[in-house]
């Protein structure tokens, strides 16, 4: 009977979660590379970019505090 090639062949593993995490890492690193490159391609197309957020102070609401505290005396 003639002798097959295939049973020499090691036996193959099965993929396991390292596999898997593998895989979730590099689709997350292509996400972070689209990411990057659109921010980039908004900074070098000078998109306005977003003002800094105004406070706005009322009576009951923010306020600056009216005197600062007495330092505690040492014993």
């Amino acid at each position: 009977m003639a002798r097959r090639d295939d049973d020499d062949a090691p036996a193959k593993t099965p993929s396991d979660a390292y596999v898997g995490l593998s895989a979730i890492c590099l689709v997350a690193l292509i996400a972070a590379a689209a990411l990057f490159y659109l921010d980039h391609d908004a900074l070098a197309t000078g998109t306005p970019q977003p003002t800094d957020p105004q406070v706005k102070l009322s009576e009951y609401g923010l306020g600056k505090p009216a005197v600062a505290a007495a330092p505690a005396p040492a014993r």
